[in-house]
């Protein structure tokens, strides 16, 4: 569901609208193991930046400009144990949820965890209780206050001048997009389907 899902954004923001069949998302390497997403058009690379994730609600997929990093991940909306906050987020993120106070919070916080993971990990193992999300974001200056967002709220947008995040809800997931780059950010430099 995941590479249909990137299919169709791709197929949204090529150049020319071409044919579903025209569009591939590879993701094995050359030996079958996992890697990370691209996509292919007539069988050629295109220039976008491409993440996919699943849920057991649904899939969803970002794209960003060629030269930049891409994330996404999908988790559920449901109240995290405190026993799994206490072993999987870091120090900083645990005080967020508190100051939040939502009954999703930890939610929102594993979301981010998982898209800046995906976007700037570089292949390195993931290691939860060693990455924190929010203070990813907040190297590349774009700060999430907590109750900035709610579950059942419109899904919002902030960006800086080298990160873009969006968050939504889909479908009983919390939906985290970001996407990092080099240069300033435009208005099209993150595309996710809408929520």
């Amino acid at each position: 569901m995941g590479r249909w899902v990137a299919k169709l954004l791709v197929q949204e923001h090529a150049a020319r609208r071409l044919p579903l069949a025209d569009i591939h998302i590879e993701s094995r390497d050359g030996r079958g193991r996992p890697a990370p997403p691209k996509a292919l058009l007539r069988g050629a690379q295109c220039r976008l930046e491409l993440a996919i994730a699943h849920s057991e609600h649904g899939a969803t997929a970002a794209l960003a400009p060629h030269g930049w990093t891409v994330g996404c991940d999908l988790t559920p909306c449901t109240a995290v144990a405190s026993a799994v906050v206490r072993r999987f987020m870091t120090g900083h993120e645990q005080s967020w949820i508190a100051a939040d106070a939502g009954p999703r919070a930890a939610s929102v916080v594993w979301a981010l965890k998982e898209a800046t993971y995906k976007a700037l990990g570089a292949g390195r193992p993931f290691l939860p209780a060693a990455w924190d999300g929010l203070a990813m974001l907040a190297l590349h200056g774009v700060r999430l206050k907590p109750s900035a967002w709610r579950n059942d709220g419109p899904p919002i947008v902030i960006r800086s001048n080298r990160a873009v995040l969006r968050l939504a809800q889909s479908s009983g997931d919390v939906s985290a997009v970001v996407a990092f780059g080099p240069s300033p950010c435009g208005r099209n430099c993150l595309a996710a389907p809408a929520s």
